[in-house]
């Protein structure tokens, strides 16, 4: 047994590149039928009947102080690991790894930040908490800088989505791989159950976190 652990402790924390971009076909794959499993609900149900049903969830009230702080805080575990990161490959002559940070970096300011303030912004809908108030109705208005009305798509699951992917692009523990998802489930999750973003704005920013995240992983195969 002992033996078992010290070959796991000398097992390398990091992945290879070539690793790294062959992770990111299953990923792609598992993230595709995930969109096909959320597609399907949201054609069966609706938008706003998705919506309404979690929000008025009983569990979701009882466990509300929880459901925020996911909502509010769990992004900040996953900035906290990818600043590690860096530190660590900067006190170490680790490419690879900080080669990943800066994709990360790239896909966040890019894809989390700028593309998804871009399409909120220009089609204006309302958030669930704010259609709730006018009657229920799913409303779209157009250009608008008014946070109540940039529900499409979901900043905080591209956000989650994009630096999830990148921890399993990095990390070798399958562990880690998964706890990240779980965050980032969580962290989508939060945002309907809370009324801040319909299922299709959840779906939206998953779409966008893996548009973005092939766009790093396609320029490093082309690198070699």
């Amino acid at each position: 047994m002992w033996s078992a652990i010290v070959e796991w402790r000398e097992r390398p924390l990091w992945l290879t590149k070539e690793a790294s971009c062959a992770r990111w076909f299953w990923m792609a794959s598992v993230g595709g039928v995930g969109f096909l499993i959320g597609s399907a609900l949201l054609g069966w149900w609706g938008d706003v009947a998705v919506s309404q049903a979690v929000g008025h969830a009983r569990w979701v009230s009882a466990y509300r102080p929880l459901i925020q702080a996911v909502s509010d805080w769990g992004l900040y575990v996953f900035y906290a690991f990818f600043l590690g990161v860096v530190a660590y490959a900067v006190r170490y002559p680790l490419p690879w790894p900080r080669t990943v940070a800066l994709g990360w970096v790239w896909a966040e300011l890019i894809g989390s930040l700028l593309a998804v303030q871009v399409i909120k912004t220009l089609a204006g809908r309302a958030r669930p908490e704010q259609a709730w108030l006018t009657g229920g109705a799913d409303q779209w208005f157009g250009l608008t800088l008014r946070a109540a009305y940039h529900s499409f798509p979901s900043g905080h699951t591209a956000d989650a989505f994009i630096s999830a992917a990148f921890v399993v692009l990095l990390v070798r523990s399958s562990v880690a791989g998964c706890l990240a998802w779980g965050l980032a489930l969580a962290i989508a999750f939060s945002r309907i159950a809370l009324a801040k973003h319909y299922l299709s704005d959840v779906l939206a920013g998953a779409v966008l976190a893996g548009v973005f995240t092939w766009l790093v992983v396609r320029r490093w195969r082309r690198e070699g």
